[in-house]
Parts: structure tokens; C-alpha cells; sequence
């Protein structure tokens, strides 16, 4: 089995973990995940201890499967989920990298930038959207993306942050943090173990 530590709604070899025990909030050494809907605006001030915003918000045929998994039960569109994001991106009003295909960037507000993009663990292309930043760095894929952020910022803030595949590439580099989220808390479950290991290795 492929270890990657990332939550998709595609039929790859990564495991996906249905048998932990949800959580809702987690915090250590000023890093913290915790679960979130994004279809609500109770928790979005959390985002502004971030100085960027990246996430992989799901596409369209991966919405409902991830919806299904946290066990979402109302007829939520994803029109309305993209109504959401883009009053998220508003309202946090940060550097803001976006990885979306070209249905949800038709329905969120005009990026500043545009650029194609390949996703480092499905090896496929899409785009990344760019608000309220002047990019000065070469985008091939997420992982080099990743890179070059933690290297401008020092603090992500991710609200669809899966198993904390990219918030966990960004703080390899010393003193960095995040804010994290994910509607499932399973997924808050595992990045509270990633946390708790990583910390005890590194500290």
C-alpha cells in the first residue's frame, strides 16, 4: 500500500482511514486543526492568525463523496459550496492559492492570477487561482508550490486540509505553522496524530 497521507474521492492506492474516531479540535505548539464547515461562518475567524491561505477544495465529482464520508446529511449543491468559499476568501481578505478545476473558477471571484498547475500526487493538471498576491516564483506542481510559500510565509491556513498532506510539507521548514480545517473530523483525528508525532520527533 502506497503511504501517502492524502484524502481523495478518486480510486488510487492511498488508504483512506474510516475507522478512527472523529475529533473537532486540536492544538500544539500554536499549530491547530480542527473541524469546519465551510457552508457555515462560525469558525472562519480562526484564518486570520494565517499569512496565507492554500487549499484543495474538492471538485465536483468528489463533492458528495466527501460529504457522504463526514456524514453530511442535507442537499447542499456545489453552487451553494462555492457560494461559500468565495464569501471565505472575502472575508479572510489574505494571499490566497487556490487549487480548483474550471467549473469552480467560473463560480468564485476573479483571481488576480490564473496559473495551470499539475496536483504532485495525482500527477494530473489542473489550475491554482491567486488572490491578493503578486506571484515572483516559477508554479509547475503543489509540492513546489508548497515550497515556495513556506519560503514567503509563515503561517498556511488550509479549510479543506484532508490528512494534512500540504499543511505538514509546509512546516518541514523551522518555525513555520498552520491553521487547518477539514468537515470531517476523521481527518482532524489524523492530523492530531501527525501533529503528536511530529512534534515528539522534532521536539
Amino acid at each position: 500500500m502506497k503511504k501517502e497521507f492524502y484524502h481523495t474521492a478518486m480510486k488510487i492506492n492511498i488508504d483512506t482511514f474510516d475507522d478512527v474516531m472523529p475529533e473537532e479540535y486540536f492544538e500544539k505548539n500554536k499549530n491547530i486543526v480542527f473541524r469546519y464547515d465551510l457552508m457555515n461562518f462560525d469558525k472562519v475567524h480562526y484564518f486570520q492568525k494565517a499569512d496565507v491561505i492554500y487549499s484543495e477544495p474538492p471538485f465536483p465529482h468528489g463533492f458528495n463523496i466527501f460529504n457522504e464520508r463526514a456524514d453530511i446529511k442535507d442537499q447542499r449543491s456545489y453552487s451553494d459550496f462555492a457560494k461559500s468559499l468565495s464569501l471565505s476568501i472575502q472575508n479572510i481578505n489574505k494571499p490566497t492559492f487556490l487549487i480548483c478545476g474550471k467549473i469552480l473558477l467560473k463560480k468564485l471571484p476573479e483571481a488576480k492570477n490564473v496559473f495551470p498547475i499539475k496536483l504532485s500526487v495525482h500527477k494530473l493538471d489542473t489550475f491554482v487561482a491567486v488572490w491578493n498576491y503578486k506571484v515572483k516564483f516559477k508554479i509547475s506542481d503543489t509540492d513546489s508550490l508548497i515550497k515556495n510559500l513556506a519560503h514567503e510565509f509563515n503561517t498556511i491556513g488550509d479549510f479543506c486540509c484532508g490528512y494534512g498532506n500540504n499543511i505538514f510539507k509546509f512546516i518541514v521548514n523551522d518555525q513555520k505553522k498552520f491553521i487547518a480545517s477539514d468537515i470531517n473530523g476523521k481527518c482532524v483525528a489524523i492530523v492530531k496524530k501527525r501533529l503528536k508525532d511530529y512534534c515528539d520527533q522534532k521536539y
